[in-house]
C-alpha cells in the first residue's frame, strides 16, 4: 500500500508537531481537533482541514490518533462522526493516545469488526523530537501492519522498536525492557 495522506486528530503539542513533520516528510496532512485555532495553525502550515473526525478518515490512507484520554478517544474512533464511520476496511490507525491497556486491547478488537488495523504505539520523547523525526516508538502490531505503516513512522522516528502482536499491551515488561534498550 502507498501512503500518500496521513489524517492526524488530535493537534495538542505532541499531535501538532508529529502533523508538522509529516508535513514537511512529503505526505499530504489533513488535521482534526476540537479546537479551531489548532486546525488553522496546522492549515496554515500546508494541512487541509476536516471539520469532524470520519471527514479526516475518509481520504487517509492512514489516520494517527494522540488523544489524552480514553474518553476522547471513543468519541474520534467510534462513536457517530468518528473515524471508525469512514477509514476504509484495511485502513490504519497508528494510536499513540493515553489509554489504558485493556482500552487499546478493546479498542482494536473493535476496529477490526469494520477491517480497520489498530496499530498502537508509545511514543518516547518530546514535541521537539517529533518535529525534528527523532522520536523513538514502540509499536505493538502483526509485522506487517507495522511494515505497511513504517514510512509514517520513519517519518516521526529515529529508532522504531517493534514489540510483536500484543507487544507492550501483554507484556509490560517486555516494554520496560525496550524503553531501557532505546534509551
Amino acid at each position: 500500500m502507498e501512503i500518500n495522506r496521513v489524517a492526524v486528530i488530535g493537534l495538542g503539542r505532541m499531535g501538532s508537531a508529529i502533523a508538522s513533520r509529516i508535513l514537511h516528510s512529503g505526505f499530504e496532512v489533513i488535521a482534526y481537533d476540537r479546537c479551531a485555532a489548532k486546525v488553522a495553525s496546522a492549515v496554515s502550515a500546508g494541512a487541509r482541514p476536516a471539520a469532524i473526525p470520519a471527514d479526516a478518515a475518509q481520504e487517509a490512507d492512514v489516520v494517527i490518533v494522540t488523544m489524552p484520554d480514553e474518553l476522547a478517544c471513543v468519541d474520534v474512533l467510534l462513536d457517530h462522526g468518528g473515524v471508525g464511520e469512514t477509514l476504509r476496511s484495511g485502513g490504519y490507525i497508528i494510536d499513540a493516545s493515553s489509554t489504558a491497556t485493556e482500552f487499546g486491547v478493546a479498542t482494536a478488537e473493535r476496529l477490526a469488526r469494520f477491517g480497520i488495523i489498530h496499530v498502537q504505539v508509545c511514543l518516547v520523547g518530546e514535541p521537539v523530537h517529533a518535529r525534528l523525526g527523532e522520536l523513538k516508538v514502540l509499536a505493538g502490531c502483526d509485522d506487517g501492519d507495522l511494515a505497511a505503516v513504517r514510512p509514517v513512522l520513519d517519518a516521526i522516528a529515529g529508532h522504531v522498536v517493534y514489540v510483536g502482536r500484543d507487544g507492550f499491551l501483554a507484556d509490560e515488561s517486555m516494554a520496560g525492557a525496550s524503553v531501557l534498550a532505546m534509551t
